[in-house]
């Protein structure tokens, strides 16, 4: 039973991926598709997946992975701003950051999961203003509320980063979390035990589960990825700010998650990519898009309770 479970369940995963990497591979030949958009769809579909491990497979909303993706940024950031590392070896400062990210994911998670529901959730929130207040204060590292301008553009050997090498660079940093996210939590036993203590986490500890010990490798591997999202979000932009750690950003992934299917494999760069182009598009011809694309999200939410990619699994052709 488990066995055509889990065989089905690849499949179809399998075919998802397929799919997505290949309309991620031409997304920006696309005519009227900005290299900035597409960058942002690979960046934050990355990040939402990065908290759907969170969300939708272990089973618990969490108002602080903004603190992931911005420490992620401003590790990289600041390893290339004060660190005397040549800006060819740029891949240098930018593991050192998902690294140091992954460590305060794994002391964090130490932390929150002693608690479950509203106090995961807000727990995980204070220590998100935690860190914004820190790097505010110190402004002879950080730049307080300023930040970091001028940061100097990285090099990877003897590739410049354009806007199309940088798209390129991002997507192959995308496919590779994307093949080590699958490998690490759908294709591990992780897998089941995660949907055995998202459904019952009691009757997962009563079965012999180490409950504590997968929810915090899960937890840490999100934050992981999520740091890699941050760096890469630092790359395109080219400067590091508390921006990146504002509360605001945890509701907009939420969204997205939300949008594709929280739960599925590939549902959240679906929410991503779809709310990223309806940002970029109602907001061309009015300045109250929040307010439309808010009622949107609700709408979509409210009538496919599975997001748009359960809906369309749902469909009988």
């Amino acid at each position: 039973m488990l066995s055509a479970f889990r065989k089905v369940w690849a499949t179809n995963v399998n075919k998802s991926i397929i799919v997505a990497v290949v309309l991620l591979a031409v997304l920006p030949l696309i005519p009227y598709v900005p290299y900035a958009i597409a960058i942002d769809v690979l960046i934050f579909g990355l990040l939402a997946l990065g908290y759907n491990i969170v969300q939708g497979h272990m089973g618990q909303v969490s108002f602080g992975l903004a603190a992931f993706f911005g420490l992620g940024a401003y590790f990289a950031g600041l390893f290339a701003y004060h660190v005397d590392i040549p800006s060819s070896a740029a891949w240098i400062w930018l593991i050192l950051s998902v690294a140091a990210t992954g460590v305060v994911a794994f002391g964090m998670g130490a932390v929150v999961l002693r608690r479950r529901g509203a106090y995961f959730a807000l727990t995980n929130l204070a220590f998100l203003q935690m860190f914004y207040y820190i790097i505010l204060q110190l402004k002879d590292i950080t730049g307080g509320d300023d930040g970091i301008w001028g940061i100097s553009t990285p090099t990877f050997g003897a590739i410049q980063l354009t806007p199309m090498s940088l798209y390129y660079l991002c997507f192959v940093v995308f496919v590779v979390c994307l093949l080590l996210m699958k490998r690490m939590i759908l294709d591990s036993p992780s897998a089941l035990v995660l949907h055995a203590i998202r459904q019952d986490e009691a009757r997962a500890q009563s079965l012999g589960y180490n409950v504590y010990g997968q929810m915090l490798k899960a937890y840490t591997l999100s934050g992981v990825f999520s740091g890699v999202a941050g760096a890469m979000y630092f790359l395109e932009m080219q400067y590091i700010g508390l921006s990146y750690l504002h509360w605001s950003l945890n509701g907009e992934v939420i969204a997205m998650v939300m949008l594709g299917g929280s739960g599925t494999f590939i549902g959240p760069l679906l929410g991503a990519g779809i709310l990223i182009v309806l940002k970029d598009v109602v907001s061309m011809y009015t300045i109250h898009w929040m307010i439309i694309v808010g009622v949107l999200i609700m709408v979509v939410i409210l009538r496919m309770r599975e997001g748009i990619l359960g809906a369309f699994k749902s469909l009988r052709f």
